[in-house]
């Protein structure tokens, strides 16, 4: 049953015989070009498919790198526009960085040095970009009491030049002409 509506919302977004690219976020972008942007060698990709939901067709590829970064690259296609605009109103809270919204030419929301981007490429098409350092142990660096609650906070490896991995890995996304 879930196949059969998989594959009946895949028609409804790519036409007869199209399938959306956002089926595959791992066939969406060429794997060398991720290789390239993150300069280690790739471990294992890893096809996330998330619930099924009748709205969106929607997947993450997950990217696991020798130097212990982590990728993710999601990719939606919204078949009801209205649940489209309900996460385009969560992200109104954000702006869009200018610079990069002007080079990609639709609204980009990325802070400098974040290792995050996320993009609206028109209502019914977004994507976003994550990357992080896998980490099997987390330690607590401290805990303390903060207005009435205890706070741990842990050690967390960074990921060198995230901002411009993430940027790299974007700029590889191309969707077809709507």
């Amino acid at each position: 049953m879930r196949a059969i509506a998989a594959l009946g919302l895949l028609a409804f977004l790519g036409g007869c015989g199209n399938a959306s690219i956002a089926s595959d976020a791992c066939k969406s972008v060429p794997e060398d070009g991720v290789v390239a942007a993150v300069g280690s060698k790739l471990v294992k990709a890893e096809l996330d498919m998330g619930k099924p939901d009748n709205r969106i067709v929607r997947s993450t590829c997950i990217y696991d790198f020798e130097n212990g970064d982590r990728v993710k690259l999601g990719i939606k296609e919204y078949a009801d526009l209205e649940y489209a605009k309900e996460r385009q109103f969560q992200l109104q809270y954000r702006s869009p960085n200018i610079i990069l919204s002007e080079e990609f030419g639709y609204d980009i929301y990325h802070s400098s040095g974040s290792a995050s981007l996320e993009a609206v490429v028109d209502p019914a098409r977004h994507f976003y970009v994550e990357i992080d350092r896998k980490q099997d142990k987390i330690e607590a660096e401290s805990t303390q009491v903060e207005n009435g609650m205890l706070v741990t906070r842990f050690k967390r490896q960074h990921v060198e030049n995230a901002d411009e991995k993430v940027q790299a890995i974007a700029r590889l996304i191309h969707f077809p002409s709507a």
